[in-house]
């Protein structure tokens, strides 16, 4: 198979010094195919230092906010609507991390309080719902909704050792971090979240109206 070569200024330094490396022959055919592997090699190198790095990978628009004393990221594609402030009526018998049902959008709608989920404390202020666009339809109280962020391919996190998350939180962690400004933010696991038991057990039997 014949490498592919580079057109080459006959003028350039490079030429010259390629060709100086070739050993003299008196056979002709010989000297031609190592003059072809001394370019082909020549030109293979300089192609590759020349090639321009791959641009960031980028994952698309991302939901930020803060919920048990670490920031995260969702795809916005993952998140219906942000609710501020929902009247929640609380419901008998139920865990002590599901603060109840509100009315948001029209849709009885169950709500979780997050951070107890992830077993951390509940700020006594947090009002702001972040509503999943998955079913079953529910809405997550975190602290604050930070914005929208495009992040670029996140770096893995650390191991479970050096974290320094709730260990409740641990396993809805998708190890994967990206620091924005000051921020640490790590990718949530929706795809953990909504088949955690306990969670769907608490979120079942809501009717859809």
């Amino acid at each position: 198979m014949l490498a592919t070569l580079k057109e080459i200024d006959p003028r350039s330094p490079a030429l010259r010094d390629t060709v100086a490396r070739i050993p003299l022959s008196t056979d002709a055919s010989a000297s031609g195919f190592a003059l072809l592997a001394a370019l082909a090699a020549d030109a293979t190198a300089h192609g590759t230092a020349a090639t321009p790095p791959p641009p960031p990978k980028r994952l698309g628009r991302h939901v930020a906010f803060d919920c048990a004393a670490t920031s995260w990221l969702v795809p916005i594609a993952d998140v219906a609507a942000v609710a501020r402030g929902p009247r929640v009526t609380r419901v008998a018998g139920s865990k002590s991390w599901v603060r109840g049902l509100a009315l948001i959008d029209g849709r009885l709608t169950p709500v979780i309080d997050l951070a107890r989920f992830l077993g951390a404390a509940s700020s006594a202020t947090a009002s702001t719902v972040l509503v999943l666009a998955r079913l079953p339809a529910t809405g997550l109280i975190v602290d604050q909704v930070l914005g929208l962020v495009v992040p670029e391919d996140p770096e893995p996190g650390p191991d479970a050792a050096e974290s320094t998350l709730e260990p409740a939180a641990m396993p809805f962690w998708s190890r994967a971090r990206l620091q924005v400004g000051p921020r640490m933010l790590h990718r949530f696991d929706l795809d953990r979240l909504l088949a955690d038991p306990e969670f769907l057990d608490a979120t079942r039997g809501v009717p859809d109206r």
